[in-house]
């Protein structure tokens, strides 16, 4: 979903929302997390080190995976 609002400091700035159901569905697993740490860049080893502790967090409460709703929309805008 698109909208262009009035934000008081960038009037017009184009706004990008992603629905919370689409959003939930996006998970990061520890799968995901065992193929970024193969990829050779400091980056990539950094998010694998520091998905650990949010992998555990969302294992503890059920969940198949953690969820990136900000990394979702980021990649969507």
């Amino acid at each position: 979903m698109r909208a262009s609002v009035s934000w008081p400091n960038w009037p017009g700035v184009p706004i990008v929302m992603v629905d919370l159901n689409a959003a939930a569905q996006a998970r990061f697993t520890r799968r995901d997390m065992a193929e970024l740490s193969k990829v050779p860049t400091p980056i990539a080893r950094f998010v694998a080190a520091i998905a650990d502790p949010y992998l555990t967090f969302a294992e503890r409460f059920g969940a198949s995976g953690a969820a990136i709703h900000d990394a979702l929309a980021v990649g969507r805008a």
